[in-house]
């Protein structure tokens, strides 16, 4: 047990070990790309492992053995990058997953701070004690679900957003805009940077506008790092043997598909979500696009700095 508290904090081992572990190409991030394209039934994960197990090699500096690649392995692992970055962009980030997730904390989130269930306050607001462990310990996913749904939990929100879950009545998208819908580059730059309780004044104000429950909506900012972005720091800092040459290299810099992407192009949304029902697409189409324009309206004017009053500027 020590030894492996040891490979995971570097205090124990070669680099190489902790690597096989937990690093940028570990068992376990080769594993569930090709596990999860699997079971999800798509080809986005899918790379070629035997080629990347053929291409590992061994540096050896003198005082560390570390994990590296053969030249012949840089386009293999650019496939296994480009695998990782579609499932993100493709699956773990699919509208439907992000809505479910964003469900599952709103509801466990108002249920400690607003229903007030003993449980979920116990399960979730960590004191570090080792009553705190045991108790989470006991928890799994069909458990949390069953006790809130319980007859005698109290009920709430986190009862009505699960009861959604289990019932598959996900919210609703019912705005989503992107930088490049903003025209002014100052409220651009405050919209997408802004803090958390702009999120809450907006969700606050949507509802107000279409006569909803402020807790059953939610707004939250959705960003994707571009795949040179998400490399730096991770693959592409894996070192790359190359024969006649001394020193090695990195990934980063032997790969010219990635050198050759801009890092600075990466992927922002704001999304609303809300419990709407819709006639059919005739309706959908028309209230979409009702939503689009009256919350990007309602998002920009909460973004844009307030000019100060003169009774403010009199005491600065």
């Amino acid at each position: 047990r020590e030894q492996i508290v040891g490979l995971l904090d570097g205090s124990w081992g070669h680099s190489i070990l902790r690597s096989i572990m937990s690093g940028p190409l570990d068992a376990d991030k080769q594993d569930y790309l090709l596990r999860d394209s699997y079971f999800c039934g798509v080809k986005y994960g899918v790379y070629d492992l035997d080629r990347l197990g053929d291409a590992f090699s061994v540096y050896d500096d003198g005082e560390d053995r570390v994990l590296a690649l053969s030249e012949e392995g840089v386009h293999t692992v650019e496939q296994f990058v480009l695998a990782k970055y579609y499932m993100t962009t493709q699956v773990y980030r699919h509208r439907i997953r992000l809505i479910t997730d964003a469900m599952i904390v709103r509801g466990i989130t108002l249920g400690i701070e607003v229903d007030e269930i003993p449980f979920l306050h116990d399960l979730y607001c960590c004191d570090g004690s080792s009553d705190y462990l045991r108790n989470y310990l006991g928890w799994y996913d069909a458990r949390l679900m069953s006790e809130i749904l319980r007859a005698d939990t109290k009920d709430g929100y986190a009862k009505q957003f699960f009861l959604r879950l289990q019932d598959r009545d996900l919210l609703k998208v019912i705005a989503s805009f992107r930088p490049e819908d903003i025209g002014d580059a100052e409220t651009r730059k405050a919209l997408f940077d802004a803090p958390k309780s702009f999120f809450r004044s907006l969700e606050k104000e949507v509802a107000t506008k279409y006569g909803l429950d402020a807790g059953m909506v939610i707004a939250q900012r959705v960003r994707m790092k571009s795949v040179r972005d998400q490399v730096s720091g991770t693959e592409g800092q894996i070192i790359v043997l190359r024969a006649g040459r001394p020193t090695p290299s990195t990934f980063e810099s032997e790969s010219t598909l990635f050198r050759s992407i801009n890092e600075k192009m990466d992927e922002q949304q704001i999304e609303v979500y809300a419990p709407v029902k819709y006639n059919d697409d005739r309706d959908k189409r028309k209230r979409r696009n009702q939503y689009y324009s009256e919350i990007r309206e309602m998002a920009e004017q909460l973004a844009k700095p307030q000019p100060a009053t003169a009774e403010a500027e009199e005491k600065g």
